[in-house]
């Protein structure tokens, strides 16, 4: 469970595996008794909390920017709290581009919605805790208005501020062809290395 870190394009970039009983990567592969584990360590790693707070501590950084903690662990927020005491200047901005914190599986699913809007018991503790760890970061930004309403009625990053910022989408409409060596694109994700 050692972290360990690199530089691209000038960035420091630490990367560390969680302790948990798998990864979420391939949480469907498992009977939903052992995801309910995966989800309540995922929620509560102390090992993530503590792996965090102590990059924080130790780099001091002006901007922290968190997206998609779900398999990382939801103490990460709670450690950049922690350190944001230390070093009060620094700015948190938290990217939402599902539904995972309001739904253990982070997704609405057509002709399910109620499942997100209208939550089970067990689905509405997740839901509480979530929130409670979260709190609000300087900023929270969303790819869309429906997922930020989304979190705003379920009164999520109540004293953050909201931004809309569309993912890049290119249109190959008529008339509109592509450059002859294609098209090259990048993200970032959470995706195992």
């Amino acid at each position: 469970l050692e972290k360990h870190s690199e530089f691209c394009l000038s960035i420091l970039i630490f990367r560390f595996t969680p302790f948990n009983v798998f990864t979420i990567f391939n949480i469907a592969k498992y009977p939903p008794l052992l995801r309910i584990f995966l989800h309540v360590i995922d929620m509560f790693n102390l090992h993530t909390y503590l792996v965090v707070r102590k990059i924080l501590r130790e780099e001091k950084p002006d901007l922290i920017i968190t997206r998609n903690l779900k398999g990382l662990g939801y103490t990460i927020p709670w450690a950049i709290r922690k350190s944001k005491i230390q070093n009060p200047k620094s700015k948190w901005i938290h990217t939402i581009h599902d539904e995972s914190l309001l739904h253990p599986r982070g997704f609405m699913e057509w002709g399910r919605e109620h499942a997100v809007r209208a939550p089970n018991p067990l689905v509405r503790l997740y839901r509480a805790i979530a929130r409670l760890l979260f709190g609000s970061p300087d900023a929270v930004v969303a790819p869309s208005q429906f997922i930020l309403d989304e979190y705003n009625t379920a009164q999520f990053f109540l004293q953050s501020k909201k931004y809309v910022i569309p993912n890049p989408v290119v249109y190959v409409a008529e008339g509109f062809s592509l450059p002859s060596g294609g098209l090259k694109a990048a993200s970032t994700s959470s995706s195992p290395r």
